[in-house]
């Protein structure tokens, strides 16, 4: 009966003294720390050259990553 309580008294004790020294830790200003998910609501988004949409590869919702091909110009607007 005493081990459990002095194991129970070691796992209180680490317990608490990780929580001490979490909140020390420095974060920058203006940053946020948590975890979940996070969703984008509006996102920009910019070709390099100019032209016309042929296609349109990703529909709203879907999830895309960087360098991903999202809308395909007409060939002629390319060739300018």
């Amino acid at each position: 009966m005493k081990f459990v309580l002095v194991l129970v008294m070691v796992f209180t004790l680490g317990f608490l003294i990780r929580g001490y020294y979490d909140e020390l830790e420095v974060i920058p200003p203006g940053t946020i720390r948590g975890n979940g998910i996070i969703e984008a609501t509006e996102v920009e988004v910019s070709s390099k050259i100019p032209g016309r949409v042929m296609f349109i590869e990703a529909q709203e919702g879907d999830e895309v990553f960087p360098g991903q091909v999202i809308a395909t110009l007409e060939e002629h607007d390319l060739k300018r």
